[in-house]
């Protein structure tokens, strides 16, 4: 096999194998490593994708086209990359390196966070003189230190109008520093050194390899034969009468893939149930490959 040709000018088959296996592979590496959001995004979209890359192992008709999903990868990766940056409340965040900037409040510490409910989700914070204040950029925190000094007077240094809202980088009370502006500072440029990290991961296994599909995608599609409704009919009659009888490796292939699709199935149901939405979608994703795989396996037929 020679691998330089393969990732220079793949056939149709090595085209579909290739976004199979990229969309499986990535993807959970991405949750694992990179944003974990649009990774699991990812899983099903390129899952979606690779299963359309196999009509390139067949003649299509002229007039019916293909589909749009794969047209639209690049496009789609792109704004996945660009709502990961939009989304992440600390991304373009300009950490306050001079203390003496930082807005400053004074007020008595309440017996408990404000909460304010918007819809079905709830923020909750630290409510000092009608300012809201947070003691985390990614995060709502309502500075969970201070309710033990409720009715004392606190100092507070806060970056005011940012994405999450007003940010607190320092609160002491009787000269005691609950918060440190130095121990914040720190946290915030980890957490944002962190972010940027996980986007660059998610351009360099989505944003570069994006580029190579969409050309090998474009080439094949213009490659792949055209035939008549009245032929393509014709051809789906003896592919059905072909695959009424299951081969032995759609035998085989059912008894070692179908459990791993009901245990697959089943972990990401509870997964989803217990809201830990990435493992869910990896497990999702795996029990549909191997779904698909026993699809293919039992149709001797198959061009594959």
């Amino acid at each position: 096999m020679d691998i330089k040709q393969w990732f220079i000018q793949p056939t149709p088959k090595q085209f579909f194998y290739t976004s199979l296996i990229y969309a499986i592979v990535f993807p959970v590496i991405g949750i694992l490593s990179a944003n974990s959001i649009v990774s699991a995004f990812m899983l099903f979209f390129l899952a979606l994708s690779a299963l359309i890359t196999r009509n390139y192992l067949k003649p299509s008709i002229s007039s019916k086209g293909y589909n749009i999903v794969t047209i639209l990868v690049p496009f789609i990766i792109v704004i996945g990359l660009i709502g990961s940056c939009l989304t992440s409340s600390i991304f373009f965040t300009k950490i306050v390196e001079d203390k003496t900037s930082l807005e400053q409040v004074s007020g008595t510490i309440p017996d408990e966070p404000f909460d304010s409910r918007v819809g079905k989700h709830t923020s909750s914070s630290l409510l000092i003189r009608d300012t809201r204040l947070h003691c985390k950029h990614h995060d709502r925190d309502n500075c969970s230190k201070v309710y033990d000094y409720s009715g004392q007077t606190a100092d507070i240094l806060y970056q005011p109008g940012i994405w999450i809202g007003n940010v607190v980088y320092e609160i002491s009370i009787d000269g005691k520093k609950l918060y440190k502006y130095e121990n914040q500072r720190a946290d915030f440029k980890t957490k944002q050194r962190t972010d940027h990290r996980q986007w660059f991961l998610t351009f360099m296994l989505f944003g570069i390899p994006s580029y190579w599909f969409y050309k090998h995608d474009k080439r094949l599609r213009k490659a792949t034969p055209k035939i008549s409704i009245e032929e393509e009919q014709a051809l789906k009659k003896h592919q059905e009468l072909a695959s009424n009888e299951m081969g032995c490796a759609g035998a085989v292939g059912f008894f070692i893939f179908f459990p791993i699709v009901i245990f697959a199935g089943l972990a990401g149901i509870m997964h989803f149930a217990i809201q830990k939405f990435g493992l869910s979608m990896i497990y999702f994703g795996i029990a549909g490959m191997c779904w698909y795989v026993i699809g293919i396996l039992s149709k001797p037929s198959s061009e594959l």
